[in-house]
């Protein structure tokens, strides 16, 4: 019988894993590169869009409704099958849809991960994303806190879904930041 590496036998002799009642990765589960603003709050203007969207099927990278075209290695090595446009109706976290993420305060390191859905909601409600750590008391913006794995918050984001490699090509986010005229970060996404 095959045990994860990690789990454990418990006091009844059943197998317990260090995620019991979680969602466990499986090799089904597709991975997308989400890429998000380095400034949460930018707006992506419908102009713009179409013109990335021009761009990208102009060079072959993505072709009509965003499917992969011949040149689809330029963004991710090995390729991708789909690239799209975020909108949400409201800001988000974007972030592995699996859970089992921490957050931690830059400057003390303490856990804030229970802090973010009153963060998240306060910057819905137009209140600002800085948030005091409530361990040590500093102030940090909601994008500054460490996460792991990745996370990133915004208003918008482009997703390059089914990739081959948990990153753009350093060519490819140089093209779309070139594109957006503006600094962005990626997320890896996993579900």
């Amino acid at each position: 019988m095959f045990y994860p590496k990690n789990a454990a036998i418990g006091d009844k002799g059943a197998v317990e894993t260090p995620f019991p009642g979680r969602s466990v990765p499986h090799a089904s589960h597709r991975i997308a590169v989400v890429v998000v603003p380095k400034d949460p709050d930018s707006e992506l203007s419908a102009a713009l869009e179409e013109q990335l969207m021009i761009s990208l099927e102009r060079e072959e990278i993505a072709l009509t409704r965003g499917q992969a075209g011949p040149n689809a290695e330029f963004l991710v090595r090995g390729g991708f099958r789909r690239f799209r446009v975020d909108r949400p109706q409201r800001p988000v976290l974007y972030g592995n849809r699996l859970g089992g993420f921490r957050a931690e305060c830059p400057a003390c390191g303490g856990n804030v991960a229970g802090s973010l859905g009153a963060i998240l909601d306060q910057w819905r409600r137009g209140e600002g994303r800085a948030s005091p750590c409530e361990h040590c008391g500093e102030i940090h913006l909601f994008e500054s806190w460490r996460y792991s794995p990745s996370a990133a918050p915004g208003r918008w984001a482009l997703f390059v879904t089914q990739v081959e490699s948990p990153e753009l090509t350093p060519e490819g986010l140089g093209f779309l930041e070139s594109q957006l005229g503006m600094s962005l970060t990626q997320v890896v996404s996993r579900g």
